[in-house]
């Protein structure tokens, strides 16, 4: 589908993308959209760009990124904390 949610507002979008989502869980599905809260809900994120004349792709794994930047947060050292006054 491409850019259905190009006339919607926000509240919508997330309407649509939830249906879906809700809709094609025993399916692939491509969409293309520009909308932010529509690509919040994927489980692969695919980008296409072109550079130096040439078309190139990548593919993220939105719930795998997250992960990832959680453990790093958690394996960060926290500042350390003084008491006031003294």
């Amino acid at each position: 589908m491409d850019e259905i949610d190009a006339a919607l507002d926000f509240k919508n979008v997330s309407i649509v993308a939830n249906y879906i989502r809700e809709r094609t869980k025993n399916a692939q599905f491509i969409i293309i959209s520009l909308r932010s809260n529509m690509f919040e809900l994927a489980d692969r994120l695919v980008g296409i760009y072109k550079t130096y004349n040439c078309t190139k792709s990548v593919t993220i794994n939105p719930g795998l990124l997250a992960e990832q930047q959680q453990q790093q947060t958690q394996q960060q050292p926290q500042p350390m904390q003084t008491q006031a006054g003294s």
